[in-house]
């Protein structure tokens, strides 16, 4: 007798605003139905994608509550709308009313699974949001305070499916993370956030000098000035804390108009950090046609930098090559040795990827001579493992290199080889011979295969706390898989230690 498919009945809810993804969100369950879902002897049941639930008037909201009840897995989408008033409801609209009755039954039962997914925000209407986006960005603030429910930003509809598809393969595998984990910290430069609050004093300085002397419109610029200023840094704050939703928006206040460069830089940061290239890229631009591209400044050569890293995310390796080399060119115009050494290493990983080694030995000997000019010494040490990582294991499986030379430690560079069917289930923490910790991945990039990547202060400023700690000792990775099912193992990990 041929077995039962498993069904799981899912309900989209969202505002009008968000028509494309409706649609997206059809034609993502029609192509998993067909192929992922139909392998996994499971069906994927769509409840109100329809149009007309979103566009119509008044309607039955007794009809779509029975729908709500019903699903097993329920899909909110939002962006700047907040949804259709509820006049009938103890809610201010009707998408609001169908998120907590799904969320009242998940509290009580475990189901419906729930996922939610945030449309990115352009900042000019962050700055100035109407009754609708209020609602909006209140409700996510709330979303990151609570951590009831799992949540991701999506650029457009082609990202929406993108999630969409990730997120109900996981589903239908049973692999979804655990909801209520630590919040994600963003650590900004330390140097970017001191020289905003120096900026912040100084324009204050300035504006009760422009008052005293009775010009009102100079004291008037230097106001605003201060105020970005002081918004930036309280987003700076909220970011380390980990309320990414409130650093996100009062960024987008801050950098509202603004020229100043100092703010600029700051936000900039922030949102690669975070993973929002596009807007990371557009502040990076902004801030070069503000000092201009060819000034030779410690603000332009870090645009360059970063805008390196964001092109090489994206796998555009000519153009983060470009922007790498005129960073360095810079740099070296200053003199500025330090900031070099991390503009090689990025450089050096490039070409690697690229597989032009040779060209890629010529820059590890280049970044090796600035670090010997710095008075740093280097140490690397690679271990081939070659061992299963146990599946659903939180104990997970531990490698050690041992360092002998002793020093302090200026700079740090992690890569691993791992194999394995969904990289979404690993999560990789490096222990120092102190005992501290510093998680490097922590179950991203879904249902890819295998895991080849380096990690260093630029990608996971977490490093930071390690500097200036002793490197003698054992230095630990952990691999953790915490999901059944797909497996995979650690085939060999490096350390490279920059020290005095």
């Amino acid at each position: 007798m041929p077995s039962k498919k498993k069904q799981y009945r899912v309900f989209i809810a969202s505002p009008s605003d968000l028509a494309q993804e409706r649609r997206a969100f059809k034609e993502i369950i029609d192509e998993l139905n067909d192929g992922f879902a139909a392998g996994a002897d499971t069906t994927l049941v769509p409840l109100a994608w329809e149009e007309t639930f979103s566009t119509v008037g008044r309607r039955s909201q007794s009809v779509i509550n029975d729908l709500v009840d019903q699903c097993d897995c329920f899909v909110l989408v939002l962006h700047r709308r907040w949804g259709q008033k509820a006049p009938d409801s103890n809610y201010s609209s009707y998408t609001e009313e169908e998120f907590y009755r799904a969320l009242e039954r998940f509290q009580k039962t475990g189901e419906p699974r729930i996922f939610i997914f945030l449309k990115n925000i352009d900042s000019a209407f962050m700055a100035d949001p109407g009754e609708q986006l209020k609602k909006v960005l209140a409700f996510r603030r709330q979303l990151e305070e609570t951590r009831q429910v799992l949540y991701r930003t999506f650029n457009d509809s082609v990202s929406f499916s993108q999630e969409l598809n990730e997120h109900l393969k996981a589903l239908i595998k049973g692999k979804l993370p655990a909801i209520g984990s630590a919040r994600n910290i963003v650590m900004l430069p330390l140097l970017a956030i001191e020289r905003v609050e120096k900026a912040e004093g100084e324009a204050e300085r300035l504006r009760k000098e422009a008052e005293a002397l009775r010009e009102r419109a100079e004291a008037k610029d230097l106001q605003i000035t201060k105020t970005a200023l002081f918004l930036a840094d309280k987003a700076a704050k909220a970011a380390h804390d980990g309320r990414i939703e409130e650093a996100r928006q009062n960024f987008a206040i801050a950098t509202d108009g603004t020229n100043n460069l100092d703010v600029l830089s700051l936000a900039a940061e922030f949102h690669f950090r975070i993973g929002e290239l596009n807007r990371a890229e557009e502040l990076l631009k902004h801030s070069l046609s503000i000092s201009g591209p060819d000034e030779v400044t410690n603000y332009t050569a870090a645009a360059y930098g970063t805008l390196g890293l964001i092109y090489q995310n994206r796998d555009d390796l000519d153009m983060a090559e470009t922007m790498h080399r005129k960073a360095l060119e810079i740099q070296q115009l200053l003199g500025d040795q330090e900031p070099m050494v991390s503009l090689f290493s990025n450089l050096r990983l490039l070409l690697e990827k690229r597989g032009e080694f040779e060209k890629a030995e010529e820059i590890n000997d280049k970044a090796i001579e600035v670090n010997k000019q710095l008075g740093r010494k280097i140490v690397s040490k690679q271990v081939t493992v070659a061992l299963a990582i146990p599946d659903n294991d939180p104990i997970g499986l531990s490698s050690s290199i041992a360092i002998a030379p002793s020093g302090t430690l200026q700079g740090i560079s992690i890569e691993v080889d791992i194999s394995h069917t969904w990289v979404g289930d690993l999560q990789l923490m490096l222990m120092s011979p102190s005992g501290q910790k510093v998680l490097l991945h922590d179950r991203q990039g879904n249902s890819g295969d295998d895991l080849l990547s380096t990690y260093s202060l630029v990608s996971v400023p977490a490093l930071e706390i390690l500097i200036g700690n002793e490197i003698k000792g054992d230095w630990v990775l952990v691999v953790r898989d915490l999901s059944a099912l797909d497996v995979g193992k650690l085939n060999k990990w490096s350390l490279e230690l920059s020290y005095h």
